[in-house]
């Protein structure tokens, strides 16, 4: 185009309805500056935003061409940059000096037959930036080392510069989430004008410390302490302000929960020192009814029914005339407060039993603490171990996929994936016992679940336990986790074993059921119809009807002190529980017992196959596939499984270098294959930012544990698919093939609806 042509650009009408609408709904009143030129470089569209950043009117820019309105950009580097972009009709990232010294970063990428520009000003970010530069390696070192939150912002409250600690505390993923973003977007509502007013005394020169509520981009609350001061160039000039954030969440609710509890103790070891005493009952139960009105909060009626409610009533009957109050709810804590009072009214010795639940349950408080590192260590280790039992299984299945039925290696092979696959089934229980294993229900086939699991059951008992495991008949298929389900068969037998130490026989047994109106009598939480009924039974020391009615409590354990957690068979009712099922308990002292798990059929529904190690999927050429995994061996061996199929691979040892690629790749994206987890840039935020660039490309994430990040995020539930690690070759292609399949189903389906209408 000549100089000429761009002097004298023909006018062209708005963009005609409803596509103009829908697109001002979208982006007029969004915060960044928005502006769309045709394929002759004229203005067909800019936003409030562009007006303001640009400070010319609609009328100055539509139907104009970019040169004749800033001629000055001709002949200069931007030019050139520009061109080359609407040439290639790819994105580009460009920095831009106007001549009054204002600077821009500007996103221009293709749009139809034009181009779109993205804009913001930067000129204090980098003005702020520029004076600190003198000092920046110095000051980086100091900023990454610091443990606490360090954030520098600019006059207009923008945060030019943070450290890893930081990013943490305000829960973003990198500095490009955060850098140019006002800090108000992380402070609660009602301290924003405390921090207005903090930042305008920084840049007068003063020093402050506030202390404020942080919001995190995840949503998380926390208290922490603002510490803030002057950051001065060398011409002593304030460039930034430095601002210190200590999280002091957790030391205000301990010290609120050590206030109250010194409260609550110091009020038991009064009342229990005046009940030694011969003291009159209704002058300790006024001083009673007055601490827990100061430190509850609840009115003297209340108060004193309370008290009645948890035991006072026996020990006084003729205390008050008034009517009973309505019921009220406290936590644990405060309940146990106003039970142990009502103890201590009635006598001494009351006091000492209420004493003796405290200690039990601040023992209760430290197991779980305990088991909850424990669980936090197992998590992490399962995690490195399922990227090598990753490894171990892709290599034995590529084998097997070359080993003939009857060749000498074969035996040697499956017996290697076989241990594997055992391997395996140990990192799910340590993910079940951290709490990162990911549900997933699917449509099972219990007598294969059963006899899997069999051979590590027989290990756990030991040769002491007379062992039988039945099958019985065809069973109807259940709608469950296949590990969760295994969890319960483990600690169900391990239950029987502990209550059999001198040995004794121990049954496992699997069949349909029909629940008829005679078990639902005995068991009121069944209900009449069809189960798939799991029973393990043991010959052992059996429990009495107390035992039995807490017998699914956390924490209740009848084992002497460190042999049994007391979360085994809780763990077995809560998992029973979500599959929709009932599981009951039969026993009688020296009779042994009978434990029955009863899971709703899923009768008619299709058993999915289970996948067959050494069997190639079936595959289709020409697909191409993003590969982002940080871990080595399993990334190379991924890209040498699916190259086998025929896809296209282009692999990327990161989030980051997955956005590097697929900007560079100017074809079709038919995949993406990520791990959750992976630095810099994890899965999540990879797939949003691929995604949006390009909605025809189908995601599939893989991870050898679920963290917060996927299970917040709800991605699970919004239709994306997880292949867990360990797996194979065959199940990493039956994946692949199945989510892409499902992705050509859809688009056939609405092509066909399309054509209806």
């Amino acid at each position: 185009m000549s100089l000429k042509a761009h002097d004298q650009p023909t006018i062209r009408k708005p963009m005609a309805e409803p596509d103009a609408v829908r697109l001002s709904a979208l982006v007029d009143a969004g915060p960044e500056a928005v502006a769309i030129l045709d394929g002759e470089w004229r203005y067909v569209y800019v936003n409030m935003a562009f007006e303001r950043l640009i400070r010319l009117s609609p009328e100055a820019l539509i139907g104009k061409s970019i040169w004749a309105v800033t001629p000055q950009l001709l002949s200069t580097p931007f030019e050139q940059e520009l061109r080359g972009t609407m040439a290639n009709r790819r994105s580009a990232r460009i920095e831009f000096q106007g001549a009054d010294g204002q600077r821009f970063d500007i996103h221009a990428m293709p749009f139809g037959d034009g181009m779109a520009f993205f804009a913001r000003d930067i000129t204090e970010l980098r003005k702020a930036t520029e004076d600190l530069r003198h000092n920046e390696q110095r000051f980086r070192a100091i900023l990454n080392t610091e443990p606490g939150c360090v954030i520098l912002l600019d006059r207009a409250g923008h945060v030019v510069d943070t450290n890893p600690a930081g990013l943490e505390l305000l829960e973003v993923d990198g500095y490009g989430d955060i850098l140019g973003r006002p800090i108000a977007s992380f402070v609660a509502s009602h301290d924003l004008a405390a921090v207005e007013a903090l930042i305008a005394s920084v840049f007068r020169g003063e020093s402050s410390t506030i202390g404020i509520e942080i919001v995190g981009y995840r949503g998380s609350r926390r208290r922490v302490e603002h510490r803030a001061a002057p950051l001065r160039n060398t011409d002593g000039e304030i460039v930034a302000a430095l601002s210190i954030t200590t999280d002091m969440t957790a030391r205000h609710e301990v010290e609120a929960t050590l206030r109250r509890r010194a409260m609550q103790h110091a009020v038991l070891a009064s009342l229990g020192a005046l009940a030694l005493r011969d003291t009159d009952v209704d002058e300790l139960t006024r001083k009673a009814v007055d601490a827990i009105h100061e430190i509850l909060g609840l009115p003297t009626r209340v108060a004193l029914d309370m008290l009645r409610r948890f035991g006072l009533a026996q020990a006084a009957p003729g205390l008050g005339g008034e009517e009973p109050s309505a019921p009220v709810r406290l936590d644990r804590e405060d309940e146990d407060f106003v039970r142990s009072a009502a103890h201590l009214l009635s006598s001494a010795m009351e006091r000492r039993r209420a004493e003796d639940t405290l200690r039990e349950r601040e023992e209760q408080l430290r197991q779980a603490q305990k088991m909850e590192a424990i669980g936090q260590l197992a998590g992490g280790v399962a995690h490195d171990f399922n990227n090598l039992l990753t490894v171990i299984n892709v290599h034995t299945d590529l084998l097997l996929q070359q080993l003939g039925e009857g060749k000498p290696m074969r035996h040697d092979v499956e017996e290697i994936a076989r241990a594997a696959t055992r391997a395996a089934s140990l990192t799910r229980q340590l993910l079940t016992f951290s709490r990162k294993q990911v549900i997933q229900p699917r449509v099972l086939d219990l007598a294969r679940v059963v006899t899997g699991v069999e051979p590590m059951l027989r290990r756990l008992i030991g040769e002491d336990v007379d062992f039988e495991s039945d099958v019985e008949g065809p069973i109807d298929p259940v709608v469950a986790d296949e590990g969760e389900i295994e969890q319960v068969l483990i600690n169900l037998v391990v239950n029987a074993r502990d209550a059999m130490p001198q040995g004794g026989k121990l049954r496992m047994r699997a069949a349909n059921a029909r629940v008829d109106d005679a078990l639902c009598a005995r068991h009121p939480s069944l209900r009449p119809g069809d189960y798939v009924q799991l029973t393990v039974s043991d010959s052992g020391m059996g429990m009495t009807a107390e035992t039995m009615a807490r017998a699914f409590e956390p924490f209740f354990t009848t084992k002497e002190p460190g042999r049994g957690t007391g979360l085994g068979l809780s763990t077995v009712y809560a998992v029973v529980k979500q599959c929709g099922g009932v599981i009951t308990v039969d026993s009688e002292p020296g009779s042994g017992t009978v434990f029955c798990v009863y899971l709703p059929t899923a009768a008619g529904a299709e058993v999915e196959p289970a996948i067959i190690p050494g069997r190639r999927a079936q595959s289709r050429a020409g697909e191409t596939i993003l590969l982002a995994e940080d871990e080595d061996s399993v990334r190379r061996l991924a890209r040498r499984v699916l190259e086998s199929q025929g896809y296209t691979v282009l692999e990327a040892i990161n989030g980051e270098d997955a956005l590097r690629l697929a900007t560079d790749y100017s074809g079709v994206i038919d995949l993406l294959l990520s791990d959750v987890v992976m630095p810099e840039l994890g899965g999540r935020l990879l797939a949003e930012r691929l995604t949006l660039a390009r909605p025809e490309t189908e995601v599939l994430f893989m991870s050898g544990y679920t963290d917060d990040d996927i299970l917040r995020r709800g991605l699970l539930e919004r239709g994306q698919r997880l292949l867990q690690k360990p797996f194979t070759a065959t199940a990493l292609a039956h994946e692949v093939r199945s989510v892409l399949d499902a992705a050509r189903r859809r688009r056939s389906t609405a092509h066909v609806s399309h054509d209806d209408d």
